[in-house]
């Protein structure tokens, strides 16, 4: 919760800086739900994760320079 809430706050600006820290703080946010749901005992192995944390990777810098 706190990475997106710190992502829509610095998205209240208008400066590449602060647009490129908003998509870290989401970034950041994503990545503590995929560890906690990964973290669970019991939970069965699926690649999704993963797959998603390249998906963003690649597409991500990508879209914050177009946006820049």
């Amino acid at each position: 919760p706190a990475g997106g809430w710190g992502g829509d706050v610095l998205l209240l600006g208008a400066a590449p800086e602060r647009f490129m820290a908003g998509a870290g703080s989401f970034a950041l946010g994503h990545a503590a739900y995929i560890g906690g749901f990964r973290s669970r005992r019991g939970a069965p192995r699926w690649p999704a994760p993963a797959a998603l944390a390249v998906l963003w990777g690649l597409s991500g810098p990508p879209l914050a320079l177009a946006a820049a």
